[in-house]
Parts: C-alpha cells; structure tokens; sequence
C-alpha cells in the first residue's frame, strides 16, 4: 500500500466465469419462466431442452459460440460468450418448425466489430425433439444461421437445495472483457430458499434469487440486481442451470439481461476454505507498482492483521465465503506517513480467493488507492502456542535512537516501556493452542502514544527458529496503531 512522504517509524519496525464455450451457458428470459401457457401442443416437436452449438453472422463474417436454454413454455435464452451477445424472447412451434422474435443485447462496452450486432430478430428453424435446432435469423442490421443440439443434462431435477453452496468464477468473466474486468475472481453465495449474495474483485456486488420453473427439468428463473458496478449496474432477469459433468452437478451456469446489457457466468461449486494462518509476501500499489514486504496474522477466530513492513497496518475479521475473502478492514498509516488521499486512516476493503493454508490472492482499494496482496502460507503458523512459548523478554532497537523493552511472564501479563517515554502494561491470551496466533490487549501510558489496544502476535523465525515476536494492535477509535517485531533475549 503505496503511502506519501515515507517518513517511517513504526514504534517496533516489524521483521523484514469461464470461458463460455461451455455448452449450457444459459441467460435471462424477459418474463421469467413458468408463466403463460405453452407454445407446445400433441403433434409438435420439443424445443424445451438445453442446446450448445454455433451461429455465423454474415455482417461480421464470423462463426461463434452459441449456447442456452428453452423452457417447457417457450422461454428462450441463449448466450454467445466469443460474439459478446445475450439473446431474449419466446419461440412458438408447430410441428417441427420453430419461429419466434428475439432481442439481442451486448456484453457491457463491446459493440460490432467485436461483438455480435444488438437489436430485434426473427428466427426461422428446425427442431427435432432432443436432438437439433438448424434454422436463420434476420434483423439489427444482420443476418446469419445457427446449429445448435440438444444437452440431456436438461433432464435433471430442479430443486432449491441443489443450488445452496458457495460458488466461484476464477479470472474468466468474459460479460466484462469490454470494461477490463475478466480477470476478475467473483464469488457469490446461495441460501437455501434460493437467495444469493456475492461479489467480485473489481467491487462488483451481486444480490438476487433462484426460483424453480418446473420440477422435473434443470432450468431456474434468475433475479439479479448488480451496483457497484459502473456501466454494469442494474436488475436483470435471466436463467440458470446445473451443469452436469461427469455425473457431478458442480457448476453454476447463469445468465441475464436488461433492455441494455447482458451477463453470463459459470461458477463452480466450492467447500469453504480458511484463511487461517500466518502469510507472508508482498502488498503492491497499482499508483506505483512497487511490491511491499508483507505478513500476516489470521486467527482461527477470524481476526486479521495485515502488517506491512513500513509499519502500515490493516486491521479486522476475514470474513470467508466458501473460497473468497470479502471484508472491509481498517488501514492505519505508518508513522509520520500519509494515505494517497491525504489521511493517516481510513476503510479498505479486501477481497480475493483463498487457498487454505497455500496462499492469498487478494485486492484492496480504499484510502485513495487500489492493489494487490499476494501472500504465501507459513507453516510456523502451525508450531502451536503457549504462555511458555511467549514469556520472556523482548526488544527493539533501530540503531538510531528508539527503543522498546518489553518482558511478558509465565502468565502472558506484559509490563515494559519505550525511548518515547511510553510504559507498557497489558496481557497476551491464548486463541487456540494448536495454532501459533495470540490476543494481545496492550495499554501504554505517559507518553504522545498513551492508548488501549488490541490485536494480535505471533512467534516468528529470524536469525534462530522463535527469536521474533510480532505484534500488529490497533486502536479504531484513536486511528491509531503500533506495528512491528521484537526480538527474544539471547538466553
């Protein structure tokens, strides 16, 4: 976290949605399903059923990927990820002709050339049940045909329960590829009665709910509403499905659209994961793109530091939803340093994937900045913790002048003071003794610094294996925080 002037001094410096080529991509119906009665009647083909295939546009002179659903009442949406393209309306069938009139929407920021033209259609085809659509389209300043056959994964069960998981779309939101956000991580959960929450790593956030259409098939009604989101924001309709590969219905497919703007996304089930751990990498500013020595304290409880090794501090509660951290954490300054927006603290929020107990891919933006935490997993998070581990005396000395001694008993109350005149009073607890993470409730008195605070400690490797203490505590109210290592009396 890029920080102005860089005048350091820390009270103890501290120690050195996939690409959719996928079949079944599916996206937002205008009405919703399961409503008006059915286009269908004895003698006719079926055309409800999920299909995969292609469409040739003969104004940009180009095959692309088709794919999507059609309900039992005539529903359709289909969705083109390569052509940029969300396709919405209804089709009638008799006998084995299917005509119907569709609106073709754009991925937010692609228009022709590099997508497919927007506007009305019409649709002359061919089905045969559960095996092929072949027919034409004219209109929106185009004209072309599409091929697209029958998936039998249409054919399962829909139900609510099958949809409650956390899911999870890795760096291929190709509905953003025209407003630069397809590198994103986006992550969203679904509860039982069908509701959803989310967001991506671009600050996107998505609220909205699943509803069965009909039982005995895989297709459910999608309400989204997206803010944060720029030219993105807004409340779609859309379609969603399970994907059923190799037996396993583990991806998520939903697409959607408004009058403007069309999304599609397939995420994949996840087991939540913890972010648990002591991490260490690197924080690096997108104003300057330095990287910045990094550790980490997560505890089996949630509570969270970031201390950056310029003596900058984010301080609060991971929060972890299946594999993606989503949480809004406070950022103090390093002494005598200030923000890009001019202030010594302020919100930040940080968001990415977790790996448990492999590594941290995160962003933050706030204080006037945005960028990026890579941090890798220390397994000395691991040699667990006790009062023995800790009770000793500790010290810092910067080579210029500022000192800090500190002694911690057989019963984690620490007493000690600093060159700042500070005297140091307060206690270390234990979280979770297999584990190698400590409360710390600190309290200095008689000196600029004097204060309550809180946060955390863990016993580091420096020269020798547990001969560095860092402790990163903050103080919300006071925007104040001291962040650093302390090195073990040589015995």
């Amino acid at each position: 976290m890029r920080n102005q002037g860089r005048r350091t001094r820390a009270i103890f410096p501290s120690k050195a949605l996939a690409i959719f080529v996928v079949a079944l991509a599916v996206a937002a119906c205008s009405g919703g399903g399961g409503g008006g009665g059915s286009s269908f009647s004895a003698g006719n083909q079926e055309v409800g059923g999920f299909w995969a295939g292609t469409i040739a546009s003969t104004t940009i002179n180009g095959t692309f990927q088709l794919s999507g659903v059609v309900t039992e009442t005539g529903e359709l949406q289909f969705v083109s990820s390569d052509g940029g393209a969300v396709y919405t309306g209804t089709v009638q069938v008799n006998g084995d002709k299917v005509t119907g009139t569709l609106e073709a929407v754009n991925f937010a920021g692609l228009m022709p050339p590099a997508a497919l033209p927007a506007g009305t259609i019409t649709i002359d085809a061919t089905v045969t049940s559960q095996g092929a659509i072949t027919g034409t389209y004219t209109g929106a300043n185009d004209s072309g045909s599409f091929d697209v056959t029958y998936d039998p994964a249409y054919e399962s069960f829909s139900d609510l329960g099958k949809l409650a998981s956390d899911w999870t779309s890795i760096g291929n939101l190709v509905f953003k590829a025209g407003i630069g956000g397809e590198n994103d991580i986006l992550a969203i959960s679904v509860a039982a009665d069908g509701t959803f929450t989310g967001g991506d790593t671009d600050g996107c956030t998505y609220n909205g709910s699943f509803a069965i259409i009909d039982t005995d098939y895989n297709a459910y009604d999608a309400q989204l509403d997206i803010t944060d989101c720029g030219g993105l924001n807004g409340s779609y309709t859309g379609l969603a499905s399970l994907a059923n590969d190799a037996g396993l219905e583990d991806t998520l497919l939903l697409s959607a659209a408004n009058a403007a703007v069309g999304i599609a996304i397939n995420a994949d089930r996840i087991s939540s994961r913890s972010a648990a751990g002591i991490w260490t990498g690197t924080i690096t500013s997108d104003l300057d793109l330095i990287p910045v020595s990094t550790t980490a304290i997560i505890a089996e409880n949630g509570v969270a530091r970031f201390a950056v090794i310029d003596g900058t501090q984010l301080a609060g509660t991971a929060d972890v939803s299946g594999n993606f951290l989503d949480s809004m954490f406070d950022g103090f300054a390093a002494d005598g340093d200030l923000f890009p927006d001019g202030t010594t603290f302020g919100s930040v929020l940080i968001r990415g994937l977790v790996d448990t107990a492999v590594s941290l891919a995160l962003s933050y933006q706030g204080v006037g900045d945005t960028g990026s935490l890579s941090l890798a997993y220390d397994a000395v998070y691991e040699n667990g913790s006790s009062f023995a581990t800790v009770a000793d005396d500790w010290s810092f000395d910067d080579g210029a002048g500022d000192t800090v001694d500190i002694n911690i008993a057989a019963n984690g109350d620490i007493s000690g003071s600093d060159s700042d005149g500070c005297t140091y009073g307060g206690s270390v607890s234990l979280i979770d003794t297999n584990f190698n993470a400590y409360q710390v409730d600190l309290t200095l008195s008689g000196c600029a610094d004097a204060g309550d605070f809180s946060g955390l400690a863990a016993v580091l490797d420096g020269a020798v294996a547990g001969d560095t203490l860092l402790i990163a505590v903050s103080n919300s109210v006071a925007e104040a925080a001291l962040t650093g290592g302390l090195t073990r009396a040589a015995p």
